[in-house]
């Protein structure tokens, strides 16, 4: 009769461990929905900032400058550059902003590479983490710039793709994830 009330007791312990051990799960796991939430309603409440600049300017400059802070609140970058598309393909950089900036504005160089078209054809962004092994990439020999990973993505108006909006990271070591 001893060893079956201490076998019941162990098995009592088991399951209260168990029990235990499920409710720090899910603890944890509402933690993480909380983190999540918040990052969420931080970017929300970015996002409401940055349309608020925009409906007080009509500067296309000033528009485009908040849009490229808020997108690098956003997303971590070396580069960024934003192109108009015309029926030839992309012009050059109509805003650049950091590292790659003063040669993406070049109007001598355009941006006619694979990767600016292939965004506009299949009307989709492009993620990629070598640049310089992308088929879809071109390099130019006036290109300052070693490794990158690079995401391009189309702009649209309606059905219309008006341009393309590149974002880079430089370096070795560069590269982006999905998600």
């Amino acid at each position: 009769e001893l060893t079956e009330t201490c076998d019941s007791l162990e098995r009592e312990c088991e399951e209260t461990d168990l029990a235990r051990l499920e409710l720090e799960r899910r603890r944890m796991e509402l933690e993480q929905r909380c983190l999540d939430l918040e990052r969420y309603v931080a970017s929300q409440r970015r996002l409401l900032e940055v349309s608020e600049k925009l409906l007080m300017t009509l500067e296309p400059d000033a528009v485009l400058e908040t849009l490229g802070g808020w997108l690098h609140s956003v997303v971590t970058y070396d580069s960024m550059s934003i192109h108009q598309a015309d029926g030839a393909g992309l012009r050059p950089a109509i805003f650049a902003a950091d590292a790659y900036s003063r040669v993406v504005r070049d109007p001598g160089i355009r941006p006619d590479d694979g990767l600016g078209n292939w965004v506009i054809a299949h009307r989709e962004a492009a993620l990629v983490n070598d640049a310089e092994l992308d088929p879809r990439c071109s390099t130019r020999a006036e290109d300052p710039i070693g490794h990158q990973a690079v995401v391009a993505a189309p702009l649209t108006a309606g059905e219309r793709v008006t341009g393309v909006i590149y974002v880079s990271r430089l370096g070795p070591h560069a590269r982006f994830t999905q998600g």
